[in-house]
């Protein structure tokens, strides 16, 4: 077996933190995972956390790292996460995330974090 090639039915956990002057290669990221990897969890860094602008979030070219944005490029069935903290309280940098995963396993697990709330559209 090859030791560089990952078993796509397996779980396999993506941290994205795509920075870039004119595009977002995220989104093709985004698209790749989530059509190719069955069971996967994805964390994306310096993401705008919805009714909390105290999370710092990328934006470049008027282009926010948010929701709005990814939203085309989830492909199939995806859980999406944001921290229930509000950014008033919380200590550190204070950057927002998103937690997307596509395994029902993975969900209830995240379901189980109270610093965690699922979003629903």
């Amino acid at each position: 077996m090859d030791q560089n090639k990952i078993d796509r039915k397996s779980k396999v956990f993506f941290y994205l933190d795509a920075h870039s002057e004119n595009d977002y290669p995220i989104l093709e990221e985004l698209e790749f995972i989530t059509s190719d990897y069955q069971n996967n969890l994805i964390i994306i860094d310096d993401f705008q956390v919805p009714n909390d602008d105290g999370y710092g979030f990328d934006s470049f070219n008027g282009r926010k790292l948010n929701l709005k944005l990814i939203s085309k490029s989830l492909i199939g069935k995806n859980f999406i996460y944001f921290p229930k903290i509000s950014s008033s309280i919380e200590t550190g940098k204070l950057r927002g995330y998103v937690l997307v995963t596509n395994n029902d396993d993975i969900k209830k697990k995240l379901d189980s974090i109270n610093e965690l709330y699922i979003f629903q559209s």
